[in-house]
Protein backbone atom coordinates (compact mmCIF):
# COMPACT_ATOMS: atom_id res chain seq x y z
CA UNK A 1 0.00 0.00 0.00
CA UNK A 2 1.80 3.19 -1.39
CA UNK A 3 2.01 5.86 0.70
CA UNK A 4 -0.22 9.26 -0.01
CA UNK A 5 2.89 11.36 0.42
CA UNK A 6 5.43 9.01 -1.18
CA UNK A 7 5.76 11.44 -4.30
CA UNK A 8 7.04 14.09 -1.89
CA UNK A 9 9.46 11.45 0.10
CA UNK A 10 10.99 10.83 -3.23
CA UNK A 11 11.27 14.65 -4.06
CA UNK A 12 13.03 14.13 -0.66
CA UNK A 13 15.41 11.60 -1.54
CA UNK A 14 13.64 9.05 0.99
CA UNK A 15 12.43 6.49 -0.89
CA UNK A 16 13.98 4.80 -4.81
CA UNK A 17 12.13 5.96 -8.00
CA UNK A 18 10.98 2.30 -8.68
CA UNK A 19 8.66 2.34 -5.94
CA UNK A 20 6.68 5.74 -7.27
CA UNK A 21 3.92 3.88 -9.10
CA UNK A 22 0.57 6.00 -9.61
CA UNK A 23 -1.88 3.44 -10.67
CA UNK A 24 -0.96 1.90 -7.33
CA UNK A 25 -2.08 5.52 -5.75
CA UNK A 26 -5.61 5.16 -7.30
CA UNK A 27 -5.83 1.62 -6.38
CA UNK A 28 -4.75 1.96 -2.65
CA UNK A 29 -7.64 5.30 -2.70
CA UNK A 30 -10.04 3.18 -3.70
CA UNK A 31 -9.62 0.28 -1.95
CA UNK A 32 -9.39 2.91 1.52
CA UNK A 33 -12.46 4.38 0.67
CA UNK A 34 -14.54 0.99 1.04
CA UNK A 35 -13.50 0.90 4.25
CA UNK A 36 -14.66 4.72 5.13
CA UNK A 37 -18.10 4.77 6.66
CA UNK A 38 -20.55 6.49 4.29
CA UNK A 39 -21.21 9.61 6.06
CA UNK A 40 -17.52 10.23 6.04
CA UNK A 41 -16.72 9.42 2.68
CA UNK A 42 -16.38 13.25 1.24
CA UNK A 43 -14.38 14.28 4.07
CA UNK A 44 -11.99 11.90 3.45
CA UNK A 45 -11.90 12.03 0.10
CA UNK A 46 -11.70 15.95 0.35
CA UNK A 47 -8.42 15.31 2.84
CA UNK A 48 -7.21 12.82 0.19
CA UNK A 49 -7.43 15.60 -2.53
CA UNK A 50 -5.97 18.03 -0.34
CA UNK A 51 -3.07 16.30 0.52
CA UNK A 52 -2.13 15.08 -3.18
CA UNK A 53 -2.61 18.79 -4.43
CA UNK A 54 0.10 20.18 -2.33
CA UNK A 55 2.41 17.35 -3.32
CA UNK A 56 1.77 18.73 -6.46
CA UNK A 57 2.22 22.18 -5.32
CA UNK A 58 5.61 21.40 -3.98
CA UNK A 59 6.83 19.01 -6.92
CA UNK A 60 5.83 22.60 -8.95
CA UNK A 61 7.30 24.55 -6.29
CA UNK A 62 10.34 22.35 -6.56
CA UNK A 63 10.61 22.35 -10.46
CA UNK A 64 9.71 25.75 -11.31
CA UNK A 65 10.88 28.51 -8.58
CA UNK A 66 13.70 25.60 -7.40
CA UNK A 67 12.34 25.85 -3.66
CA UNK A 68 12.23 23.06 -1.54
CA UNK A 69 9.77 22.70 1.53
CA UNK A 70 10.34 19.97 4.23
CA UNK A 71 7.40 17.07 4.46
CA UNK A 72 6.48 18.81 7.35
CA UNK A 73 6.11 22.45 5.83
CA UNK A 74 3.74 20.68 3.17
CA UNK A 75 1.55 18.67 5.55
CA UNK A 76 1.39 22.06 7.60
CA UNK A 77 -0.33 23.70 4.01
CA UNK A 78 -2.41 20.68 3.83
CA UNK A 79 -4.03 21.70 6.93
CA UNK A 80 -4.30 25.14 6.25
CA UNK A 81 -5.68 24.66 3.23
CA UNK A 82 -8.82 22.26 4.68
CA UNK A 83 -9.02 24.89 7.37
CA UNK A 84 -9.12 27.88 5.05
CA UNK A 85 -12.06 25.58 3.60
CA UNK A 86 -14.23 25.28 6.64
CA UNK A 87 -14.22 28.82 7.30
CA UNK A 88 -15.28 29.63 3.76
CA UNK A 89 -18.30 27.00 4.46
CA UNK A 90 -18.92 28.34 8.03
CA UNK A 91 -18.55 32.01 6.29
CA UNK A 92 -20.74 31.21 3.22
CA UNK A 93 -23.54 30.30 5.93
CA UNK A 94 -24.30 27.16 4.11
CA UNK A 95 -22.80 23.59 4.16
CA UNK A 96 -22.70 23.47 -0.12
CA UNK A 97 -20.03 20.48 -0.49
CA UNK A 98 -22.12 18.36 2.08
CA UNK A 99 -19.82 18.43 4.82
CA UNK A 100 -16.62 18.14 3.06
CA UNK A 101 -14.61 19.46 5.85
Amino acid sequence: MPSLITPLLFHQGCVEPSTVDPPHLKSWWEEAATKIAKQEKRRFNAMVIYTLWNIWKERNRNIFNNAHESAMQVALRVKEDIEQRKRALAWGGGNIAGGIV
